[in-house]
């Protein structure tokens, strides 16, 4: 259990310039991918992953651009072309 890390510890790598439910689901997801990662992810690294997904998507799995860059794009990624196709 070395490897776990308390909410607490991680919700200060989020960005203080996301707030409530956003926040929430935020530390969840670096708790998440910290503690699945044997060791293998940082918080500080889980934290520049979700802070990506909060710009491609705000966190909203079910975000769908309907043209982004000539195609649809969806997802917490904002993935496109086969990888959307593949995400469905």
């Amino acid at each position: 259990m070395g490897n776990r890390h308390s909410e607490s510890s991680n919700s200060s790598v989020v960005s203080n310039n996301i707030k409530g439910d956003q926040k929430t689901l935020a530390v969840n997801i670096v708790n998440a991918l910290v503690n699945r990662s044997n060791g293998n992810i940082k918080p500080e690294q889980a934290s520049a992953i979700v802070g990506h997904l909060i710009a491609e998507s705000g966190l909203t799995p079910s975000k769908i651009n309907g043209n982004d860059l000539g195609a649809t794009s969806g997802g917490l990624g904002q993935w496109r072309g086969e990888r959307f196709t593949k995400l469905k």
